[in-house]
């Protein structure tokens, strides 16, 4: 058989109008089989064969008659009618098309005629409404929204709960609504039609409004699904409105329709559960997916204890309620453990929708293959580009990941482009100045999938580690920049990302951004995380692949970091690094080493004079240097001061440290060197002084999270309880102890132990040692110096009370207290 064009069935044979049957629908004239309202993938011979049988309903037809008919005027074997059948049985189900053995075929369905000109139009009731859960304000705000005449959108991502919240509002209208779902439409010029059929009226006049508008009788128009139809349902809306302005329509759609008078309501994820109680089983996202659950299992619980699991299976799905309710589905087989650990691949996981919801929503992937397959090339190829961050992105960033250099327009058009993708309700923004942008996880899992088939992930992810590590090297320069450095540590999520890509990928590379990222990254909330990041440069680094230079950096780094925990091998690390930078006669490198070596002399040390003096030496020499290395001189030399008690000069080199910091624009290290300063006043006794100055911190410091602001809440508790101010100790413990735990300062047990033995509360005190200890073990740090010191001296407190056997039973309870019944012990009412 010679090959040739697919040959249409003989008009003679087709039907006049489109047929009906079951899930289907068969329209002749588009070619074209939809499938719950979707267009469904079939061959042209296929396509002919189904519509043959499909017009004779309940008869026989011989196999010559189907090869006759498919196929005209050729001879073709009988083995393709049995392909052909085989893939129409693969779209239909095995019970309509049956087999009359040695004979032919049968159709079995019973087709009901639709009129041609509106066969694609799926339209029905407004559908029944669902219980609503955590969607009350978005409902009070649609409302709001619909005392007016005209046209209110609401956009969304998809699976989000658009449709839900449209159903309850069409269900209130007073005088009534008319719904019209365009998901099954295809062409623009259905969407007046598929207004005409809802309204069971013929379209044949040239101005079909003044018809259309009586048989509406100003009930409520929705237009549910319009994101791939938006132009046209745009214009369907104008002219409506222009024709009869008191007309209220509610649209559902992922972008807005742009039409003059239009209001917006966007409609985001449920609320996600806090690490408090302040979302429990009835609310929100954790609300809904427990309903749902119960809804799929009577047997599940859905109790407090669950809590935890709850709120992070609902984090890990945004919020969505598509996502939320399919997860709930898989609660039977999985249970709550099951499920969160089967998350990591949730689109094989998420897979059992409603069955009477639309096709895109029976699984979570063709929800998001719905709205993907409306983007244009290029927006698509940049949605992917976003599935490469994590934890959002700013637009300076994504332009130097996505834009090609080398076309100067290029910058604009992915302005242009990221514009797009926010109207589609795919990329979400903050209300910040300048933006931040952000993929929901489960669309940045989808992107990030997109990505890998694309075959551009390599070239993506590398074009994402190299810009995050300019980031984090103009961050870490000599001459401190500020805005660089605030920069970086809001992309936490995505620097981890980065940094684990370069140090398998471009090693050297990855050890140079994880050395700058920990030197900015130590007075933050995640430094210690940070810290993780150089660390696991130790293999690398000992390997000998890297350049001396580079290795002298991340010792000189590390001892750096390890000063902050006060690990003696501070001191051998720093040695380390000082010894190769002498190798090369680098005088700045020398002199930065020189200084993390005194840093890390905690005890009295014979050369700590000497090594001030070859860093005066060096610096001396070169006045070019930056500010910031005076600022590092300070606080070496207020080191010494402290190691000859001399607490007056080591007060003196602190506000020198301060002053520094402050006229070189280094926040950061302001902030440090203050809380420095407050410690010496301690140190001298000067304690209202301090507790004035500690004030003035924290008002400077109120919504950071950062390790300075963990510092100062630490000297604050540290000056209340020598002033006998328990009850403010108390108030203001509230606020300092998350800022503290998060930022890995380790006193709180101290703090806690202290007051209770001032306080004459011996058993507590006793118990709250045995917490110190667990706590320090936990964290893998041995105490300090000092610590133990105050430890000790809380000891002997207790043990005036308390006998030998009791005292050591109370240490033992103690050790078994977790922070959250440490704190109630402590903080909370007592006899």
């Amino acid at each position: 058989m010679l090959p040739r064009e697919p040959h249409p069935i003989d008009p003679g044979h087709m039907p006049p109008q489109s047929l009906r049957f079951g899930r289907f629908e068969l329209q002749p004239h588009e070619r074209r089989l939809l499938v719950d309202g979707a267009p469904a993938t079939l061959g042209a011979r296929a396509f002919d064969l189904l519509l043959a049988m499909a017009a004779r309903p309940g008869e026989l037809l011989t196999k010559s008659e189907l090869l006759d008919q498919v196929w005209p005027g050729l001879v073709v074997e009988e083995a393709n009618l049995s392909v052909q059948v085989a893939s129409l049985r693969k779209v239909l189900g095995g019970d309509l098309i049956a087999t009359i053995p040695g004979r032919g075929y049968r159709f079995t369905g019973t087709p009901a005629q639709v009129d041609a000109d509106l066969a694609s139009v799926a339209t029905a009731p407004v559908p029944q409404a669902r219980v609503l859960i955590g969607r009350d304000a978005d409902l009070s705000r649609l409302e709001d929204a619909m005392r007016h005449p005209g046209v209110v959108t609401l956009t969304g991502p998809a699976g989000v709960g658009k449709t839900s919240l449209a159903r309850v509002l069409a269900a209130r209208a007073e005088r009534g609504a008319l719904w019209v779902d365009l998901a099954p439409l295809t062409q623009a010029d259905q969407v007046l039609a598929a207004l005409a059929r809802a309204l069971a009226i013929p379209l044949t006049d040239d101005n079909p409004w003044p018809a259309l508008l009586r048989k509406l009788s100003g009930r409520l128009l929705v237009l549910d699904n319009a994101e791939h139809l938006v132009d046209a349902a745009s214009k369907l809306v104008t002219q409506l409105l222009q024709t009869a302005p008191s007309h209220q329509v509610l649209v559902t759609s992922q972008q807005a329709l742009r039409v003059e008078g239009e209001r917006v309501q966007r409609i985001g994820p449920l609320a996600l559960p806090l690490d408090s109680d302040a979302l429990d089983l009835h609310e929100g996202a954790v609300a809904l997916f427990v309903e749902r659950a119960r809804g799929a299992d009577h047997r599940f619980a859905g109790s407090i204890e669950q809590l935890p699991l709850l709120r992070e299976i609902c984090r890990r799905l945004d919020g969505i309620p598509l996502a939320l309710e399919m997860a709930a589905a898989r609660v039977p087989v999985l249970g709550l453990v099951g499920l969160r650990d089967a998350l990591e691949q949730r689109f094989a996981l998420l897979t059992v929708g409603r069955r009477d919801a639309a096709a895109r929503h029976r699984t979570l992937e063709a929800a998001l293959d719905w709205s993907h397959n409306l983007l244009a090339p290029d927006e698509q190829r940049l949605f992917r580009i976003c599935g490469t961050f994590s934890g959002g992105f700013t637009l300076e960033l994504l332009v130097q990941v996505a834009a090609d250099s080398a076309v100067a327009e290029s910058r604009w058009v992915v302005i242009e482009t990221l514009a797009q993708l926010v109207d589609s309700s795919l990329i979400s923004t903050d209300a910040a100045n300048p933006p931040r942008y952000a993929l929901l996880e489960t669309m940045r899992d989808y992107a990030r999938r997109r990505l890998v088939a694309s075959g551009d992930e390599s070239v993506q992810r590398s074009r994402h580690a190299h810009a995050l590590a300019d980031l984090a090297r103009r961050a870490a320069a000599p001459d401190i920049d500020q805005s660089a450095q605030a920069l970086m540590l809001a992309e936490h999520d995505n620097l981890r990302e980065a940094v684990a890509w370069l140090l398998a990928n471009e090693p050297a590379r990855g050890v140079e951004m994880a050395i700058a990222v920990a030197s900015v990254a130590s007075y933050g909330a995640w430094g210690r995380e940070a810290l993780q990041w150089l660390e696991s440069c130790e293999g690398l680094v000992e390997g000998g692949t890297l350049s001396p230079l580079l290795r002298a950096h991340w010792w000189r780094e590390r001892a750096r970091q390890r000063v902050v925990t006060r690990d003696p091998r501070a001191v051998a690390m720093s040695r380390r690094a000082l010894e190769l930078y002498q190798g090369f006669g680098d005088d700045r490198d020398e002199f930065m080493a020189l200084g993390v070596i005194v840093r890390a002399s905690y005890e009295t040390s014979d050369d700590v004079e000497e090594l001030c003096v070859a860093m005066r030496a060096l610096l001396a020499r070169h006045p070019e240097w930056p500010l910031s290395t005076s600022v590092a001189l300070a606080g070496v030399e207020a080191l010494a001061c402290e190691q000859r008690a001399d607490h007056e000069g080591r007060l003196r080199y602190r506000l020198l440290e301060y002053d520094l910091a402050c006229r070189c624009g280094w926040q950061a290290g302001a902030d440090a060197a203050d809380t420095n300063v407050v410690a010496t006043l301690l140190k001298l006794g000067r304690n209202e002084e301090a507790l004035s100055r500690i004030r003035n911190i924290l008002d400077r410091l109120a919504d950071k999270n950062s390790r300075n602001a963990a510092y100062a809440w630490n000297a604050y508790l540290g000056t209340l309880l020598p002033l006998g101010r328990y009850d403010e100790f108390r108030a203001a413990a509230l606020q300092a102890v998350p800022v503290i735990r998060k930022n890995s300062v380790t006193s709180i047990p101290e703090h806690y132990a202290k007051l209770l033995a001032l306080e004459g509360r011996a058993h507590d005190a006793a118990r709250m040692i045995g917490y110190a200890h667990s706590a320090h073990q936990a964290w893998g740090r041995k105490p300090e110096a000092i610590t133990l010191r105050n430890l000790g001296r809380v000891e002997r407190i207790a043990r005036e009370t308390l006998d030998e056997t009791t005292f050591n039973r109370r240490v033992a309870e103690g050790r078994l207290l977790d922070d959250a019944a440490a704190d109630r012990l402590a903080l909370g009412p007592h006899d």
